[in-house]
């Protein structure tokens, strides 16, 4: 989808457009998405759901559980009412036990039945739901994680906008995308050698330029002092002076 890297929101009408020129029977959308950490909000997508009733809509909001004001983009908690919908969640990425292979789905009674009776690839333990009924009721512990995720990314982007050499992407999500604008040098390389070990989106297709890095932010204050400090150092090299960033 095409999108616009100023803005956290993609835009609806061009998912509603490209299902209008499309047969489709089912259409699969990662909200937000992983790479980007862009997505559409929850009202303007259930409206195209609603008005696609012949189409089986899955979204997968892997990576929604970081979004800080996270009410605004999930459309879990409207699942039920719409019968050719299945939302997805897992608890591998913001709540860190990828181990565990253990996530969920909402859907229609039905359609659930329907898979229910082709099994379960991954047999889900006992102690698995045990552990996250724990996650699932500490709210605010993981809305105050989110907090300071936000607060961090906010500092980072602060510290980004001082130079014209990066561009940032901003993201709904706890990772963001920092290009390269006009630089020689091959981003990823350059923050391997400040001990960064980022994801490399070189030849991701749907990005806008080349030569990006995805980076995460943490919410602990030692993993993000240490992921700020590298930031700054490239951002002086690349500026070619001795600043002092706040």
């Amino acid at each position: 989808m095409p999108y616009d890297i100023n803005n956290e929101v993609l835009d609806i009408c061009s998912l509603r457009n490209a299902i209008n020129e499309g047969k489709y029977e089912a259409v699969w959308i990662t909200n937000p998405n992983p790479i980007t950490g862009k997505g559409f909000c929850a009202r303007d997508l259930q409206k195209v759901i609603e008005d696609n009733k012949d189409i089986l809509f899955i979204v997968d909001e892997a990576s929604v559980d970081s979004v800080l004001d996270i009410d605004r983009f999930s459309i879990l908690k409207n699942s039920y009412n719409l019968k050719n919908l299945v939302v997805i969640r897992t608890f591998s990425k913001f709540y860190g036990v990828p181990g565990m292979r253990l996530g969920y789905a909402s859907l229609n009674e039905k359609l659930a039945e329907c898979i229910e009776n082709w099994g379960q690839v991954f047999p889900v333990s006992s102690f698995s739901i045990y552990v996250a009924k724990k996650f699932l009721n500490q709210k605010n512990l993981f809305q105050e994680i989110r907090r300071k995720i936000n607060h961090n990314k906010n500092v980072i982007t602060s510290l980004l906008n001082s130079t014209s050499k990066l561009i940032l992407y901003k993201s709904l999500t706890n990772t963001i995308v920092i290009g390269g604008h006009n630089i020689q040098q091959n981003l990823w390389q350059a923050f391997k050698d400040k001990g960064i070990l980022g994801f490399s989106l070189e030849e991701e297709k749907g990005m806008v330029s080349s030569n990006c890095v995805r980076l995460t932010i943490h919410s602990g204050e030692e993993s993000f002092g240490y992921l700020y400090n590298g930031v700054k150092d490239l951002v002086c090299e690349l500026e070619g002076v001795n600043r002092v960033f706040r």
